[in-house]
């Protein structure tokens, strides 16, 4: 059984302009991993020094040179931070806060008490038919941790539920994707769309119970047990662990870390819900498709919280499309400094690893070993992105500055269906409908 569904590209050809090179369409990370062949328009990342007023001082730029630099190392790290601030709230700005939040809540961005409790159950219901499994490998201790945007607490209605098993040696990953799948394939009642991905970044079984997405991944750790004081915020956790069960691990770490530097939690998830929807709506969801996933907003909103420490939701979200618009990209965010916890893990840096020089937009995970989390984004979907903040900062400039009192222009459709004359329509295949699932998501 064949299983199509057509796929638009953004990328086309602008009203008045020149058709982009096929070059265009390849992503830059696939295209190096294949051959290390780079496109000839991108040169490697090399820290210049820019003494301009603008958040682009200090910046890492697309330059040809030497990848040697002697600009201060705290200058590069800290510099946009003269244009970060601590001002409190005032009377108006709390106005528009509380038309955002009451906008947010008349568009049902945050779920009921009903709805939130069925997750719960979900979460319990699933870890129990677990724990029954590794049982019968003779299993007794594991422990269960979400990530993503359920553990955040975004209580988004639409949102999955990512969980990491860990677990003590005893039992594979293989064990897991050829046992456990026809486990859960048992639950017809309740279970359905159960798909082994062990190929992917970080291998998972995706499935829905009882219509809520699961990512569920697995952690082995070293050990003959799990102490009950296991904490896996410690570095150590990942000493001697396989790749598999070191990414299921950060994914709980990252979110970990994320929720401990935001300054404001509340503050930070009210943006978060924003950026998410108009992400969607935008087109610009996707890491498959070469845009930005859940945790890329997430640390995108997280550094922007952490530049206005004591502003409300409303006046960070119009600072957050200011801060995008105004990056130089490639320059990394970062919400924490890089460390190497000295475990022989691959960190993420342009000047010992020449590879991470290619990559178009950073945005580095807070867990060690710090990695690009944004890989995925080419030239062509990075410019893209520019446009699309540059485009909603404008219209939430309007909102802010009282020209308009409706937040929802922030969510305008996409014009995406009539910006161009010429259109790619990409169809992707697949021999059945499980392995179109596994890339489909």
């Amino acid at each position: 059984m064949n299983s199509t569904t057509p796929i638009f590209d953004r990328v086309g050809m602008k009203r008045g302009g020149t058709p982009l090179s096929g070059d265009s369409f390849v992503n830059s990370s696939a295209k190096r991993r294949a051959s290390m062949g780079r496109p000839a328009n991108i040169k490697p990342m090399v820290v210049v020094e820019d003494k301009t007023e603008s958040p682009r001082s200090f910046v890492m730029s697309v330059q040809e040179g030497s990848s040697r630099s002697s600009t201060p190392k705290a200058a590069l790290q800290w510099d946009y931070q003269r244009f970060a601030d601590s001002k409190e709230s005032n009377a108006r700005d709390c106005r528009r806060n509380a038309s955002l939040e009451a906008w947010i809540s008349n568009r049902g961005m945050i779920e009921g008490e009903e709805g939130c409790k069925k997750k719960d159950r979900v979460l319990a219901e699933i870890s129990e038919t677990v724990k029954e499994w590794l049982n019968t490998h003779e299993i007794s201790t594991v422990k269960f941790y979400t990530t993503g945007s359920y553990r955040l607490g975004l209580k988004d209605p639409n949102t999955d539920i990512d969980i990491v098993c860990v677990c003590p040696s005893g039992v594979t990953h293989s064990d897991f994707f050829t046992q456990l799948h026809p486990v859960l394939e048992q639950y017809k009642d309740k279970v359905k769309n159960v798909v082994s991905v062990p190929e992917a970044k970080v291998p998972m079984i995706e499935f829905e119970y009882e219509d809520v997405f699961i990512n569920l991944m697995l952690a082995i750790l070293p050990m003959a047990e799990l102490p009950e004081d296991l904490d896996i915020s410690n570095d150590e956790i990942l000493r001697n662990v396989d790749e598999g069960s070191q990414r299921a691990l950060n994914g709980a770490r990252d979110t970990h870390l994320i929720m401990e530097l935001v300054p404001n939690h509340e503050t930070f998830l009210t943006v978060l819900r924003c950026v998410r929807a108009w992400a969607k709506q935008r087109g610009l969801y996707s890491n498959k498709l070469g845009f930005l996933g859940g945790v890329n907003w997430a640390i995108l909103t997280a550094f922007v919280c952490k530049l206005h420490p004591k502003a409300i939701a409303a006046t960070i979200l119009h600072k957050f499309w200011w801060w995008m618009k105004e990056w130089s990209w490639p320059r990394p965010v970062r919400i924490n400094s890089s460390v190497d916890a000295g475990l022989g893990k691959r960190i993420w840096d342009p000047k010992t690893n020449p590879n991470d020089a290619w990559d178009v937009m950073p945005i580095i995970t807070p867990a060690y070993p710090a990695f690009n989390s944004s890989f995925n984004v080419s030239q062509a979907t990075l410019q893209i992105l520019k446009e699309e903040f540059e485009s909603a900062f404008t219209i939430c400039n309007q909102v802010i500055r009282n020209e308009s009192k409706e937040w929802d222009l922030v969510l305008a459709n996409t014009d995406f269906s009539v910006r161009y004359d010429y259109y790619l329509q990409v169809t992707i295949s697949a021999e059945n409908e499980e392995n179109f699932r596994s890339w489909s998501g």
